[in-house]
Formats: structure tokens, sequence, C-alpha cells
């Protein structure tokens, strides 16, 4: 419990530091909502099918209390990038970046 307390905290302050920043557009429109889309469900399907292919016990327990694997995956997504849940989490937060980007520009306080 304490974990996804610590996340919703991340993703906050994540959603805060993107909303305070300056905006411009650097995608014209459509692209400026296709791209984000795109780039978060391909980071997502890493992100899942990694966590499937890991199981419960690979994905979080792994090598901190030497629970490791018997033998190495090879499949999907491992197939396809080294690190899948790296690369997926790296593209979800790109896609959060630019989504929040193509929002229009805020009043300073309004939230």
């Amino acid at each position: 419990m304490l974990v996804y307390m610590i996340e919703l905290t991340r993703f906050d302050r994540y959603e805060r530091a993107l909303n305070d920043q300056p905006q411009h557009p650097i995608l014209p429109e459509p692209l400026n909502k296709i791209v984000p889309a795109i780039l978060f469900l391909v980071g997502q399907t890493f992100v899942i099918t990694s966590t499937y292919a890991l199981g419960v016990t690979g994905t979080f327990l792994g090598d901190y209390f030497g629970i490791l694997l018997d033998h190495k995956i090879e499949g999907f997504p491992f197939s396809v990038v080294r690190d899948p849940m790296y690369t997926g989490s790296t593209l979800c937060f790109l896609a959060g970046a630019l989504w929040c980007v193509a929002l229009p520009v805020r009043a300073p306080g309004w939230r």
C-alpha cells in the first residue's frame, strides 16, 4: 500500500511540474494528440506485457530479495527491447509531457 501512495505522490508532482511550465506546441494539429497517444499505448504495452512475462515475483521481488527466475525470458517484449519496463515508462512520461504541451495555455493559478 505504501508503494502505491508513493506512486500517487510522484504522479501528482510530475503533473504539477508539467502544468507549471510555459507551454509551446511542438507538434502541429492533429499530431499533437495522435503522437502522444501512440507513445503512451506502446509504452503501456511494454510495461504490461513485461509484467505479465516476469510475473509478480520477477517484477516486484526480483534481485532485491535474491529471487531470480530459472530461465531468461526471450519472448515479447524482451525480444523487441532490452529493458521493456524502463523503455515503456520513459515512453509514457514522454507521452504525458507532449500531451500537456498540446493543452491550451492556462491562466496562472488555474488548476
